[in-house]
């Protein structure tokens, strides 16, 4: 059986590949920025250091990888909560919030909306990969 947050994944790739997607933020906040506490999904979009905006990513030059990466996710909830530092938040072509999958430095752990999960797939690897510079 599927799990709520894999459910919401799936629905965003479905949406990737229908065109669905307009705009995407990435978010970032130094993994080397130390904290008090933990960093949450509601702490990061409100604290960010870093926002990159694409405005339609269809037909755009990401659009390829970022499907691909996306298809690559697999989640399982966690009980615990990660210290996040990347976030990926999603907006349908009418500017409708359709979902958001935030990562720790690692890539390894993080929430899928604001359920905490783990993760497995290229999709960390791609978003670092492909932004990280855009952030230094």
């Amino acid at each position: 059986m599927q799990s709520d947050s894999q459910a919401q994944v799936s629905a965003i790739v479905a949406k990737l590949a229908n065109n669905e997607v307009g705009r995407i933020e990435i978010l970032e906040m130094p993994p080397s920025l130390l904290t008090r506490t933990r960093i949450t999904p509601e702490m990061l979009e409100a604290q960010f250091y870093y926002r990159l905006t694409i405005r339609d990513i269809r037909g755009g030059i990401y659009q390829s990888k970022l499907l691909a990466a996306a298809k690559s996710i697999s989640v399982e909830p966690r009980n615990e909560t990660s210290d996040l530092r990347w976030a990926t938040i999603f907006y349908s072509t009418e500017g409708v919030r359709l979902g958001a999958f935030y990562f720790d430095k690692t890539g390894s752990y993080g929430a899928v909306d604001s359920a905490s999960v783990s993760f497995r797939g290229s999709f960390f690897k791609w978003l670092d990969g492909t932004f990280s510079s855009c952030f230094q």
